[in-house]
């Protein structure tokens, strides 16, 4: 019997682990449903086989949303459901629920002023005894994605501070700015040169990696000052008055204090995060990325790889097999072979893009009638390829015999306030298709849960 058990473990075992790896592979589109319930029952139920129970599920709340809505009591009526994996189900939905109804933080709402981001320096050193090197990463609305300290022990002048370590950061949260900053313990605030050669070679490695060094500071105590203004003549910023009007050149400024906020839902997301491991570190996992990422969202679209580096393999993943059930959710409920209106579009596009960190371009097409008659991911990377991408479309949309198509595309981590590029791109898009008598019903930029239509623009 004993040896029964055991097989039946590594059996599963060795199932559980495919999934995983196609999860990790390929995303959530190759799987059905029922597949993606049933790899996040995997943290709940350890030796049994969770593909009939997550069929169970679907069958007796008619849909994962349903699923989802059900109460722990109700879940628990279900065959091979006990009260720890009905508790974990109705998490999860509550966590679905979350999603778009955040407000970021304060204190991580747009950096753009000059003293905004010397305050919140002026706080994160204030703990420092030994000279350290951060970097803030900003998305394209100057919102803070995440802060990292990058050396500890060394001052920026020092040969052992190198530009990579910035690029590499920046990269990995996918920022549009950079703010670099480094304490002088005993003083002075003011840069030597050894500081301003460091700079310049941080500022042009960012550039190259097409990231915009927005400022360099230097703090002690409660002064700071910035010097890449004073470096980097004729650079371009994003906000020349608004940002750097308010500064007298050579002048220090000395920090108001700084008052930060923890998020409302963060005992909800420890909780989730201790069914993936049972070594009691949840809260210090979720201390960790609530301090990076702000908001349950912004952890969903956080990449893979960056999670594991931050809460270990089991975690990040978990924590990416809830965005997918939460993207699901929604997207179920699109259906197709009907007509939808512009708005019920959107919303489809908007929780496509749950949990995913990277640009990635979707096209739904119409029949004649107006019907939805696919969905299909274009691509990865960015939507401004105007020499691929609109090939691309004309040729799924002839392939789909479609008489319209409306397309999205995202803009992780920043705001959906379509650029110069996306509106050229749309133009270019919809003349392409009317040579194929297709017409363009809409572009609409997401980022996050809003979205705005390029629709309107398209003679720009």
């Amino acid at each position: 019997m004993e040896s029964k058990v055991l097989d039946e473990k590594n059996v599963h075992s060795g199932h559980r682990q495919r999934m995983r790896a196609k999860l990790v592979e390929h995303g959530q589109r190759i799987f059905d449903t029922y597949e993606l319930l049933e790899m996040l029952l995997y943290y709940v139920i350890p030796y049994k086989d969770t593909n009939p129970i997550s069929k169970r599920l679907l069958e007796t709340f008619g849909s994962l949303d349903g699923v989802l809505l059900a109460s722990a009591e109700e879940l628990a009526t279900v065959s091979g459901i006990g009260e720890r994996a009905a508790r974990f189900l109705s998490l999860v939905g509550a966590l679905s629920d979350i999603i778009g109804g955040e407000m970021l933080p304060e204190e991580y709402k747009a950096f753009d002023s000059y003293s905004r981001i010397g305050e919140y320096l002026t706080e994160l050193f204030e703990n420092e005894s030994e000279s350290c090197v951060y970097v803030m990463l900003l998305d394209n609305g100057l919102n803070l994605i995440a802060t990292e300290k990058l050396y500890s022990g060394y001052d920026y002048e020092s040969s052992a501070v190198k530009s990579d370590a910035f690029v590499t950061a920046a990269s990995k949260y996918k920022a549009a700015f950079a703010v670099t900053a480094h304490n002088h313990i005993h003083g002075p605030c003011y840069p030597t040169q050894g500081d301003r050669a460091t700079d310049m070679l941080v500022s042009q490695a960012l550039q190259l990696a097409g990231v915009r060094h927005l400022e360099h500071f230097i703090v002690t105590g409660e002064r700071y000052i910035g010097i890449s203004r004073t470096v980097i003549s004729g650079m371009s910023h994003p906000l020349p008055i608004e940002f750097y009007g308010e500064i007298e050149e050579s002048k220090y400024v000395s920090a108001t204090p700084f008052s930060s906020s923890r998020c409302e839902r963060e005992e909800l997301f420890r909780e989730i995060l201790s069914f993936a491991a049972r070594d009691g570190g949840e809260a210090l996992a979720a201390d960790r990325l609530f301090a990076r990422h702000h908001t349950i969202e912004n952890i969903l679209n956080t990449d893979l790889y960056a999670l594991e580096a931050e809460v270990g393999a089991s975690r990040a993943l978990q924590i990416k097999l809830c965005a997918c059930i939460c993207s699901r959710r929604k997207t179920d409920k699109f259906a197709f072979g009907v007509e939808h209106c512009d708005i019920d579009i959107a919303e489809y596009f908007k929780a496509l893009y749950i949990g995913v960190p990277v640009e990635t371009v979707y096209a739904v097409f119409f029949d004649r009638r107006g019907r939805a008659i696919k969905c299909e991911c274009i691509g990865e990377g960015t939507v401004n390829a105007s020499e691929i991408l609109p090939k691309k479309i004309l040729h799924s949309a002839v392939r789909t015999d479609a008489a319209a198509v409306a397309l999205a595309h995202n803009h992780p981590f920043g705001v959906c306030e379509p650029s110069d590029e996306d509106i050229s791109f749309t133009a270019l898009l919809s003349e392409a298709l009317s040579c194929a008598r297709i017409k363009l019903r809409l572009h609409a930029v997401v980022a996050g849960q809003t979205a705005e239509f390029i629709d309107a623009m398209l003679g720009a």
